[in-house]
């Protein structure tokens, strides 16, 4: 746990009592990454549907990743993942709650088979950070600034070793980048994507910064939650033919699967509501491998209101 960080531990500030945090999820998964490959772990077993960055940790440790076929909820399919462990009998798994959705029976069974012969389970609770329920990793990691008005943070969980955990200039740089953005409302999500340009190279473990410890210690954990998913309630009463990725999760957002998802999420970035979760085709993947371009996400934050609802459902009914 980093020292100063008080009362910040627990329910309230969604960390966990004995996480170590840090100033980005990325660098949380490099301290996950680098115990990897003092395991001699080489392989890690992935969901074929992410964040580009959420990979680059582990290989910058070495370590090869190879991705498993998900299913419609974006989770790794369990009879691919069980497939994928035979293969490779060595490999640890990266289970992602996409959208904050949760491993089903048939999933968690395999989870808990890898764990059964003694390889690491990373589970990333990104998206699930506002959720009571979690599968039980050997290790666990979150990025707070993606659910939470942050500047920065993230915390890992089942670390052996915690390291010296510096802030260097450009750590700073960035936390100042996302201060602005979150004071500067409304519009803050727009400078917040602009920010995020500026850590692109911070892959190197840093502490949290003192402005986002205060920034957690001022929020109210079952307000922000109810708000959610009174937002997600009455976005979803705008749009009656929807059908959700993430039924039991729309404290994270609202991730449904539309044909015309691009043209959505563009149409309402010209208007300053952007999708939460946009993970667009990676630049090096193979011309070949599939992409999927049906998924939208649309946000629950608080600052969503009736014109943004309004919107959001006339920009959905026009694409339809």
């Amino acid at each position: 746990m980093l020292e100063g960080s008080g009362d910040l531990t627990g329910e309230r500030a969604f960390v966990p009592p004995d996480a170590v945090l840090t100033a980005l999820g990325r660098q949380a998964l490099s301290l996950v990454a680098q115990e990897l490959r003092e395991r001699a772990i080489a392989v890690l077993l992935a969901p074929d549907h992410y964040c580009p960055a959420m990979f680059v940790p582990f290989q910058l440790e070495g370590i090869r990743v190879h991705e498993v076929r998900t299913g419609s909820d974006c989770l790794m399919d369990a009879d691919a993942l069980a497939e994928a462990v035979r293969e490779r009998p060595r490999a640890a798994v990266f289970h992602c709650e996409t959208f904050g959705n949760l491993a089903g029976p048939a999933l968690a069974e395999t989870l808990a088979g890898v764990q059964a012969r003694g390889l690491p389970v990373v589970v990333d609770q990104t998206h699930s950070l506002l959720g009571a329920q979690h599968f039980p990793g050997d290790y666990a990691v979150a990025s707070l600034r993606k659910l939470l008005p942050v500047p920065d943070g993230a915390w890992v969980c089942g670390l052996t070793e915690v390291p010296e955990l510096p802030r260097s200039p450009w750590d700073e740089a960035a936390t100042d980048r996302f201060v602005d953005a979150l004071d500067r409302q409304p519009g803050w999500l727009r400078l917040r994507l602009e920010a995020e340009m500026g850590i692109d190279d911070l892959w190197e473990p840093a502490a949290i910064s003192p402005q986002a410890v205060a920034a957690l210690g001022a929020i109210g954990t079952s307000e922000l939650v109810e708000g959610r998913r009174a937002n997600a309630t009455r976005l979803l009463a705008a749009l009656p033919h929807v059908t959700l990725l993430n039924p039991d999760a729309t404290e994270c957002c609202l991730a449904l699967s539309h044909r015309r998802a691009e043209a959505i999420a563009e149409d309402l970035a010209t208007h300053g509501i952007l999708a939460p979760i946009q993970w667009t085709r990676p630049r090096r993947l193979r011309r070949a491998r599939p992409w999927r371009t049906d998924v939208l996400t649309l946000p629950v934050d608080q600052w969503l209101d009736d014109e943004d609802v309004a919107l959001i459902a006339s920009s959905l009914a026009a694409t339809t």
